[in-house]
């Protein structure tokens, strides 16, 4: 049953009860003060009755709401985490690019940016999304070693291996691509 269609039947049945009590108060009760009581303890259980079906009633919405905004922080997040993977591979890109043309400190720069989204990413735990926890720790763990040699690099100018980086670079682009199509199939 629609509300307002309950709320019809409800007000219909509560005049009929009303009406068949004042008949029937009328013929038993022969004090006017037993007959008022009668009629207020009616009305007042009616009243009642209306309004813990209003309580429900809301109680059905806040549930819906509710309901509604936690679907909906799931969709934010699912759009912020497929929005920050597909970042992250064409930052992983640039970096790469960057490395290959020797321009060690944009390459330290971007890599700092990878370093805030993956660090975002284990916030928001995007990464449980893939099965090999381990094998993402020590590709973020090599990451962050990755970064302290650029440093070191640029202002000690003590030598690195680009190809070191450009392959741990490769890893974390990998475990990217994987987590975008997860993101992309959980929103299907």
């Amino acid at each position: 049953m629609t509300s307002y269609r309950k709320y019809y039947v409800l007000i219909s049945l509560s005049i009929i009860i009303l009406v068949g009590l004042i008949v029937w108060g009328f013929k038993f009760y022969e004090s006017q003060e037993e007959l008022i009581a009668l009629i207020d303890v009616t009305l007042t259980t009616i009243a009642l009755t209306i309004a813990i079906l209003e309580i429900v009633s809301v109680k059905k919405i806040t549930d819906q709401i509710e309901q509604s905004v936690v679907d909906t922080k799931k969709q934010f997040e699912s759009i912020l985490s497929l929005s920050d993977v597909s970042r992250s591979s064409k930052t992983i890109e640039e970096i790469q690019s960057y490395l290959g043309n020797k321009k060690i400190e944009m390459a330290y720069l971007r890599l700092k940016d990878l370093r805030k989204v993956i660090v975002e990413s284990q916030i928001r735990t995007v990464f449980a999304l893939l099965n090999d926890q381990e094998e993402i720790n020590i590709c973020c763990a090599k990451v962050y070693s990755d970064i302290e040699d650029l440093n070191s690099t640029i202002y000690y100018q003590a030598n690195i291996d680009t190809n070191a980086v450009s392959k741990n670079l490769e890893k974390l682009s990998l475990i990217f691509t994987q987590l975008e199509e997860i993101i992309k199939k959980r929103n299907l």
